[in-house]
């Protein structure tokens, strides 16, 4: 399942839409939900509300469903599971939630990928009646090991309490930085890394121990594109 951020006025056309092809090429049936323009104050009080209909969602998907998300999507689909939504995994893109959010129970994987120079989750935690956090600036902070992080900036993949490796493939263009938009930069279609990140979230998504794998042996030979999608 598809969840966009905040302050989204198109459905997600501009951001969360262009992992769609991604995802498909990685063996996924992609839904989406759409719960329309929202800010500070929205988040707040209607997150509950859009969690309880993710969950309803979630009931009718193939079992081991993944939730893929990105800033106020991210806490909506965590809103979710902890109100008992069955999603086998999560990847979670700039996360607008606490960096030591609690992982669900039910949830086997949260892959997060983030970048240090996200500035508006950096200060979402300090904005009034705030229900967010810093992850997408700082990166899964928790004491989890179901928890794994990518920094898009420099290229590595860190499973908590493990040692980052450089992920696959990744080149200093592909990094995701620049304080101007890099909430989310990662969707911009023009950028070098594009095509890099987009495949390396959805083969995350798609599978995630194989995505693993692939981070892991990046001493291999890999394709310039980073993580092939499609072999997920």
């Amino acid at each position: 399942m598809l969840v966009h951020g905040v302050n989204v006025r198109d459905g997600g056309r501009g951001t969360t839409d262009r992992l769609i092809p991604f995802l498909e090429a990685a063996g996924l049936d992609v839904l989406q939900y759409d719960y329309g323009w929202t800010f500070v104050l929205g988040a707040r009080l209607w997150n509950g509300r859009r969690a309880r209909r993710v969950r309803e969602l979630a009931a009718h998907s193939a079992d081991g469903a993944v939730g893929v998300g990105h800033s106020n999507g991210c806490a909506v689909l965590w809103e979710a599971c902890r109100r008992g939504a069955e999603f086998g995994s999560l990847v979670f893109i700039n996360p607008a939630l606490d960096r030591r959010a609690a992982i669900p129970p039910q949830v086997h994987q949260v892959d997060v990928f983030w970048t240090e120079d996200d500035v508006p989750t950096r200060i979402s935690r300090f904005l009034p009646w705030n229900i967010w956090g810093d992850m997408g600036a700082r990166g899964y902070r928790g004491q989890d090991a179901r928890g794994v992080n990518w920094d898009m900036k420099h290229g590595i993949r860190q499973r908590t309490f493990e040692p980052g490796r450089e992920v696959a493939g990744f080149r200093a263009a592909y990094a995701v930085e620049g304080r101007k938009r890099a909430h989310s930069r990662v969707f911009d279609a023009e950028a070098p890394g594009f095509e890099f990140w987009m495949a390396t979230i959805a083969a995350a998504a798609g599978n995630p121990w194989r995505a693993a794998t692939l981070a892991a042996h990046s001493a291999d030979p890999q394709p310039q594109g980073g993580l092939k999608a499609g072999r997920a």
